[in-house]
């Protein structure tokens, strides 16, 4: 399997379990990548969040229990790791949200080849 197909399938992992929705504030949307260069101001962009980032994981972590779909607003202060409104997305948060963990998430990154 070419490495843009494992992207390809993490993304679509991760936003088939999130529902097309922010796992954090629950805003409905669509994955970004496929969304038109002029995106209409109803469709919400969602990204696939490495909650550990790739390059800290086996293989790239491209393993759905790496992965959280979020809005960008969620998305950014994911990426700072500090509190937002919706609140604490610290790393070990963001696997809770999910049902996964660090480990879990080591384990099934290893498996990827």
């Amino acid at each position: 399997m070419s490495k843009k197909d494992i992207r390809r399938d993490f993304r679509r992992a991760v936003f088939d379990r999130g529902a097309d929705s922010c796992q954090v504030c629950g805003s409905h949307g669509h994955d970004r990548q496929l969304l038109p260069m002029h995106n209409p101001d109803d469709i919400v962009p969602l990204d696939a969040h490495h909650i550990t980032p790739r390059e800290d994981m086996p293989n790239g972590g491209y393993v759905v229990e790496n992965g959280i779909s979020l809005c960008e607003s969620c998305h950014c202060d994911a990426e700072s790791g500090f509190s937002s409104e919706n609140g604490d997305l610290c790393r070990e948060n963001l696997y809770e949200l999910i049902g996964s963990s660090h480990e879990t998430a080591i384990e099934a990154s290893r498996r990827l080849v």
